[in-house]
């Protein structure tokens, strides 16, 4: 549903957020290794990050990538995804016609109507702190 690059960069933004408690700045290495990912696809995956403003990046010995504790408490979901996909999730026409609306349906528009709102809704109230938060993700593996 989401594209590659969508899915590592959330994941990026996940391993940064996990890592804020230790008060560093996260290198392209650690994240590339923490999440089996190339370095050069790593690199661009945190330039879209930095340019979409959800993360700050600091050259030099001590560099690296950090984000602010509130910017995980406030980041959600369908924002990445619309930064990244560049448009929302749940957008797009369910079998991609181009002229599907409640005036002109597609075969499975009024079933598809309500599970994309509430998947939008959702996805726009979720934050990457409460997804950290779940018990379930303590020895997350971000790795695919």
């Amino acid at each position: 549903m989401i594209s590659k690059s969508c899915q590592y960069a959330i994941r990026t933004l996940m391993y940064i957020c996990s890592k804020r408690q230790e008060n560093h700045r996260v290198r392209l290495q650690d994240i590339s290794q923490a999440l089996d990912s190339p370095p050069a696809f790593t690199s661009k995956i945190l330039q879209h990050l930095v340019s979409a403003g959800f993360i700050h990046s600091r050259k030099g010995a001590n560099g690296g990538f950090e984000i602010l504790e509130e910017d995980c408490s406030q980041i959600t979901l369908g924002q990445i995804i619309e930064k990244i996909e560049g448009h929302s999730l749940t957008a797009r026409c369910f079998l991609g016609l181009s002229a599907c609306s409640d005036k002109n349906p597609c075969p499975v528009h009024h079933l598809y109507f309500p599970i994309k709102t509430n998947l939008n809704l959702t996805l726009m109230n979720l934050t990457l702190k409460e997804i950290l938060s779940d018990p379930k993700l303590i020895n997350i593996n971000l790795k695919s």
